[in-house]
């Protein structure tokens, strides 16, 4: 019986200890964003469904179930979308046009 309150006092602890270290290091995210203007649309800790949450002057704050990290949610940010080269037909078909056009010949 002992071993198994120790296995979970010990996973309790590192459970707590990861959640500071990563809160710690999403409130920088978070609180750099704020100081250079830029819009925040939301700031959570861990990953998954909403364990609960809350609004306030516009910012989405979570807790959630998966304690595996976090995030900050920057609308100003590259999204992956755009790094992979994936978009929307309509600009895809422009860009298609435009570079189809060799410089100097019309």
């Amino acid at each position: 019986m002992m071993q198994i309150l120790n296995f979970l006092y010990v996973v309790a602890a590192v459970v707590f200890l990861f959640g500071t270290a990563v809160f710690i290091h999403e409130f920088g995210h978070f609180w750099m964003a704020r100081r250079r203007g830029l819009k925040v649309e939301g700031f959570a800790i861990g990953f998954g469904p909403k364990i609960f949450g809350w609004t306030k002057d516009g910012i989405d704050y979570a807790w959630r179930w998966i304690p595996a990290g976090g995030y900050v949610k920057l609308p100003q940010m590259v999204t992956a979308e755009s790094i992979e080269g994936k978009s929307d037909s309509r600009r895809s078909r422009r860009c298609r046009k435009s570079s189809s056009r060799s410089p100097g010949r019309s």
